[in-house]
């Protein structure tokens, strides 16, 4: 949490009649929050949670260990669900945790600063660099990237189909008016354009933009990606928990 002022004004309109409609007072809270995080934020949300909503009391966990906990009860797991490695990607940072009976090893977690926000950031710079200037479209540049985007498998492949004059990666985009829609879609490639729409075209974008989760080198990053992260977060943890790390 960076604004407490603002957290308490989105918390307060959550829990309010119209949403939740909680009384605080009377109920516990679990609240997520990233590996590794400094105890001072911690200290400055407890001042949010007791003092201003009064909870009754509350719980930090990380998504990586709430994911070791939903695996457990997965009935068509056949792995063991007490030693996995989670591959978080969140807003700003992914996380490799290894964790062991729900418990983050700490000393084996890696970061790689590579999260949406900088794959929503980079698609734009390619956007506006060869179409449209979205600079300053991040929400609409973020749904267009989850819409569009995906890992290849492959990705000397899929760029090879990209510059093919069939265009098999091509996809188009309409863009909302903002006067009568509001909202962008995906359009089907065998549906004519209407008058006076905008169609934003993503080729290569489409892959090149998660690759940097991989490589962040392509974009002038000077650090491993995912697959260095999670090597890296298996070695660092004892050796007899190794195997079942890299099995899950």
């Amino acid at each position: 949490m960076i604004d407490p002022d603002c957290q308490a004004e989105i918390w307060s309109d959550t829990f309010s009649k119209k949403k939740m409609n909680i009384d605080p007072t009377q109920h516990d809270l679990l609240l997520t929050e990233p590996p590794l995080n400094p105890r001072t934020l911690r200290e400055q949300n407890n001042e949010l949670v007791f003092e201003k909503f009064q909870f009754r009391s509350v719980a930090y966990r990380t998504s990586a260990e709430l994911v070791s906990f939903n695996l457990a009860f997965d009935p068509a797991r056949k792995l063991s669900s007490s030693c996995v490695l989670v591959v978080d990607v969140g807003f700003s940072f992914t996380h490799a945790v290894p964790i062991y009976k729900h418990v983050p090893i700490r000393d084996a977690i890696r970061r790689v600063s590579v999260g949406g926000k900088l794959m929503t950031n980079y698609l734009k710079e390619l956007v506006s660099y060869r179409s449209y200037n979205m600079m300053e479209n991040t929400y609409l540049m973020n749904h267009i990237k989850q819409d569009l985007c995906y890992v290849s498998k492959n990705i000397m492949e899929d760029l090879r189909k990209s510059s093919e004059s069939n265009k098999r990666l091509r996809r188009e985009y309409v863009l909302p008016d903002f006067v009568n829609s509001m909202d962008g879609y995906v359009r089907s490639v065998d549906t004519p354009p209407k008058m006076g729409e905008q169609i934003l075209v993503l080729q290569n974008e489409r892959v090149a933009v998660p690759e940097v989760l991989f490589h962040p080198s392509d974009i002038g990053m000077k650090e491993g990606g995912i697959v260095d992260a999670v090597i890296q977060a298996v070695e660092s943890s004892p050796a007899y928990l190794r195997p079942s790390l890299y099995a899950n």
